[in-house]
């Protein structure tokens, strides 16, 4: 390996070390919220929020796992159909959007 390909392994190392610490940081706030909610201290405020990045975060987040456990293929098309903002809980968006 060449010089540079070590500094874009790197980097790209680095990313994806940055991105698994932001999503153990979500994951962290998705049980405070689920603690928060059964001990009733939990105050959900609805904001406007883009449904196709709600939905399509969620298939990110359990698509990979539907996979590898159940073998099924999780696939969301993204559209410009629909509406553009909803009132939903920014907090707990994956925590409301699956039982």
């Amino acid at each position: 390996m060449s010089v540079g390909e070590d500094d874009d392994v790197v980097r790209h190392g680095l990313e994806v070390i940055l991105g698994e610490a932001d999503r153990l940081s979500g994951l962290v706030e998705e049980l405070l919220d689920f603690s928060r909610m059964e001990s009733g201290k939990l105050t959900i405020t609805p904001s406007l929020n883009d449904p196709l990045k709600i939905i399509g975060d969620v298939v990110d987040m359990y698509g990979p796992k539907m996979a590898r456990q159940h073998k099924l293929s999780l696939v969301f098309r993204r559209s410009q159909k629909g509406p553009k903002k909803i009132k939903w809980p920014t907090a707990t968006v994956s925590s409301g959007c699956l039982p």
